[in-house]
């Protein structure tokens, strides 16, 4: 996990957020949501939980509920941001950090944490509205990122009687009893005896919405054959039949760009890691490389004399390995020269892809599946 400590602000001439980061010289450099999302993508393994302990960490456009850097954060792989929308004091700050870390360190779920860090904030002050400023953004419905074991040495004598007792009783060790249920010879409940352990309440479910279909997307005018998220989530590539590739607005339904040039079937498409390449397969042999912010391509890539059936980006997006019946090719995609074929399938390749380092590539080619370096 990632704990940020500073300012931290919504820039309306950008458009999304920003956090401060001090320089060498003390100055502050403003650093861009989408930024910060590139630079968590270094990290290996990226980190699972932020905090921003900062102001209007989750502030946002009226018009762009996604512009804010907790938002950006979980848009771009954090699985859950606890953030501030509004100005938050220090001495709230970091009761709320109190609350919300032990109860992370007790295996609790991050929004049962939040509401420990927003209960801390409340005993500052009875009249104090800051407990409404932390908020959570969590990109799943799974909000127990973390399993902790209780430390051996931290089971004392006690709790090993209570479990044997509640086993004596027709339960089962580590039990929860409910207060009032049998217990000690007055008939009080083990949660009364001194150093027993309360009763847990039970998991609160998290509740999933029902599925229901958000907008269709229309344009293509034969069947569509691949699909691909820009990495911050804001574009949709899709690749056709019709031997074009479309570039749509997710969040409206709106077509941005049709990319046009391939002279058959575009068969894929795939964004580079930072988002700023976005390269398409054809049956005509070639693989181009595409601007996604102003739809013009870039460059072609040719050598492949059968269609494209495969490609993939490099994790640090330096490489891009295409697959033309048995052939594969590694390309520079930067420059798109060349830089290796690989050979050896004697049927066609499938799949292509890199382990998560960049040290490993997988083709596949029917019962085949091989590992390169």
């Amino acid at each position: 996990m990632l704990h940020f400590i500073g300012h931290g602000d919504f820039d309306p001439g950008r458009g999304e957020g920003v956090l401060a980061l001090t320089r060498e010289d003390g100055r502050a450099d403003l650093v861009a949501a989408h930024r910060l999302v590139d630079l968590l993508r270094q990290a290996r393994p990226m980190p699972r939980l932020v905090m921003l302990n900062s102001c209007s960490g989750a502030a946002a456009a009226a018009d762009d509920l996604f512009s804010g850097t907790a938002a950006a954060l979980v848009r771009g792989g954090v699985s859950a941001v606890a953030a501030m929308q509004y100005e938050i004091s220090d001495p709230a700050a970091v009761v709320f950090a109190r609350g919300f870390y032990a109860a992370i360190a007790r295996g609790r779920g991050v929004d049962d944490a939040v509401s420990s860090g927003r209960v801390a904030i409340l005993g500052l002050s009875d009249r104090t509205l800051e407990w409404i400023t932390p908020v959570l953004y969590l990109r799943g419905h799974d909000t127990r990122l973390f399993t902790l074991q209780t430390p051996a040495e931290n089971t004392n004598r006690e709790d090993t009687q209570r479990d044997d007792a509640d086993a004596g009783r027709g339960g089962q060790p580590g039990d929860t009893i409910s207060p009032g249920a049998a217990g000690g010879p007055r008939g009080d409940s083990p949660a009364g005896r001194p150093g027993a352990r309360a009763p847990q309440p039970a998991p609160t479910p998290v509740l999933v919405p029902p599925s229901h279909l958000a907008r269709t997307l229309t344009g293509h005018t034969s069947s569509v054959s691949g699909v691909a998220f820009s990495p911050d989530g804001r574009l949709l590539a899709t690749a056709g039949y019709d031997g074009t590739a479309w570039l749509w607005d997710p969040a409206t339904g709106e077509p941005r760009r049709t990319l046009t040039g391939h002279t058959d079937i575009v068969s894929g498409v795939a964004f580079s890691p930072d988002g700023r390449l976005l390269a398409t397969a054809g049956y005509d042999g070639t693989v181009r490389l595409w601007d996604p912010a102003t739809g013009s391509r870039m460059r072609t890539l040719t050598g492949h004399t059968d269609s494209v059936s495969g490609m993939a980006f490099s994790p640090d997006g330096r490489l891009l390995v295409t697959a033309s019946g048995p052939a594969v090719r590694l390309w520079d995609a930067a420059t798109g020269e060349p830089r290796r074929t690989l050979t050896g399938h004697t049927d066609s390749v499938s799949e292509v892809a890199f382990s998560p380092d960049g040290r490993l590539l997988v083709t596949v080619s029917g019962p085949a599946v091989w590992l390169w370096d």
